[in-house]
C-alpha cells in the first residue's frame, strides 16, 4: 500500500516543492504545480512560503502544504481529487511525526530533515501505514484487530471465532459475550 502512496505523483510533487523551499524561485514552484492549481491564486500560496520562509512564520510544518493547497486551490473542482487528499493527509502525518520525534526549531533545518527523511527512509519507515484518508461515513472497513486498535467503532463483527479463541472475555471490566 504505501509503496503507490511513495510512486504517486501528488507525493512526489509535494516532496519536490519541499526541495525547492531552501531557494525558493516563483518560476521553479508554478513550472511544478502550475497545471495543478489556478493561476490567479498561485501568487498568494507563493506569497505564503516565501514569507513563511523568511519569517520561520510556521514552525508547526505540517501546517504549511495545508494551508497553501487552500490558498492554490489544488482541492477544487478537480477530477481526482481522492488521491490528492490522500497525499495531503499522508503528508500531513509524515510532517506530525517527524516534528514529534526531531525536534529541529529552525525551519530551514525542518525543511531540510524532512527532504532527507523523504527521500533516504520514509518508505521503509511508513511501509506498513495507510495513507489512505479515511472518510467513509456509512461502510465497512475490514481490518485485522491489530489495525483497528485505537479506532472508536461502533460495532465490530469478528468472524469464524470460537469462545475459547479469543484472549479474553473480559475488558475493562466490561464482559464481552460471543455470538
Amino acid at each position: 500500500m504505501p509503496e503507490y502512496f511513495f510512486e504517486n505523483k501528488y507525493f512526489t510533487l509535494f516532496k519536490k516543492t519541499f526541495e525547492i523551499l531552501p531557494n525558493l524561485s516563483k518560476k521553479e514552484l508554478y513550472d511544478l504545480l502550475g497545471k495543478y492549481c489556478i493561476r490567479e491564486k498561485f501568487n498568494s500560496g507563493f506569497i505564503f512560503l516565501r514569507g513563511s520562509i523568511a519569517n520561520n512564520k510556521y514552525i508547526n510544518l505540517s501546517d504549511m502544504p495545508q494551508k497553501f493547497v487552500e490558498l492554490i486551490v489544488f482541492l477544487d473542482d478537480v477530477d481526482d481529487i481522492a488521491p490528492r487528499k490522500d497525499v495531503l493527509k499522508g503528508m500531513k502525518d509524515i510532517l506530525d511525526d517527524y516534528e514529534e520525534i526531531y525536534l529541529d526549531f529552525q525551519l530551514s533545518a525542518k525543511i531540510q530533515g524532512i527532504i532527507d527523511f523523504l527521500n533516504n527512509s520514509a518508505t521503509e519507515q511508513y511501509k506498513y501505514h495507510n495513507f489512505k484518508s479515511n472518510e467513509i461515513e456509512n461502510g465497512v472497513q475490514i481490518m485485522t484487530i491489530h489495525k483497528s486498535k485505537g479506532l472508536e467503532f461502533e460495532a465490530i463483527i469478528i468472524p469464524n471465532i470460537d469462545s475459547k479463541e479469543f484472549p479474553t472475555n473480559n475488558v475493562n471490566g466490561k464482559n464481552i459475550g460471543m455470538c
